[in-house]
């Protein structure tokens, strides 16, 4: 009587961590006041007293929030086992049809970003094409090794810390899929799109350096381009975090 061979899926080492930074982290879409009080606290923690950033805020309840957060997605990164936020990010829309919509992304209209030309303005797309990418925020105690290194995390949970960005920003790319946003703009210091590029994020600058809160530069990334240098394990994390967040989109 034959062996029957089942083969299996084989992971490559980094597949393998993506698949375990699931079992660390969840990906939640803000809905409650709870959770949004998570977030707007996050982001007063981050940008406020710690980065020092002169963005409107509330100092009495400690948090940090502003006009485009009604017309935005907001998603955060929790840590299952302690239950605490890790890590948030919002991806702003248009709207065409809503009269309460927003016409017109910040990259625009608030820091008045110089493009190279007018194509690449996101007012050049269709509203209901285009999103950005804002306030990406990490908790201070996943980013700071004398901070995690005193508390209870284990070894395998703070191995997968370092991926929090790179989850973001993959969080981002789903949500702008499932919402079929195919054009994404962003706003971010220089370090940040050579730290992405290695998990595979090309992102194309498309104007000239803006001074906010330091050096900026506006930055674009759509789908043909975000698939086209993404490498196994990104489209894997991107297919995960897409699978948990696509029943909780509203």
């Amino acid at each position: 009587m034959g062996t029957m061979h089942v083969e299996k899926k084989r992971f490559t080492t980094k597949e393998q961590k993506i698949q375990d930074f699931s079992k660390h982290f969840e990906f939640k879409i803000a809905k409650s006041a709870q959770e949004m009080r998570e977030i707007k606290r996050l982001r007063y923690d981050v940008f406020i007293k710690e980065m020092k950033y002169e963005l409107e805020s509330d100092p009495y309840h400690k948090t940090e929030s502003d006009k485009f957060d009604e017309n935005s997605i907001h998603c955060l990164i929790r840590h299952r086992r302690t239950g605490m936020t890790a890590g948030y990010l919002r991806l702003i829309t248009t709207e065409a049809n809503k009269t309460n919509g927003l016409k017109i992304l910040p990259i625009e209209s608030e820091y008045h970003a110089e493009f190279y030309s007018d194509e690449l303005k996101p007012s050049s797309f269709s509203l209901d094409t285009v999103c950005e990418a804002s306030r990406l925020a990490v908790s201070k105690t996943f980013r700071t090794p004398s901070i995690y290194n005193k508390m209870d995390f284990t070894d395998s949970e703070k191995s997968h810390f370092p991926m929090i960005v790179a989850s973001l920003f993959a969080c981002s790319y789903a949500l702008a899929d499932l919402r079929k946003r195919t054009n994404m703009f962003a706003i971010m210091e220089p370090s940040l799109p050579r730290l992405l590029s290695l998990s595979g994020f090309k992102f194309k600058k498309i104007g000239k350096e803006i001074t906010i809160f330091g050096k900026r530069n506006p930055y674009h990334i759509n789908r043909k381009l975000a698939e086209s240098g993404a490498r196994n394990e990104i489209i894997m994390l991107c297919k995960n975090i897409k699978e948990e967040i696509s029943l909780q989109i509203p």
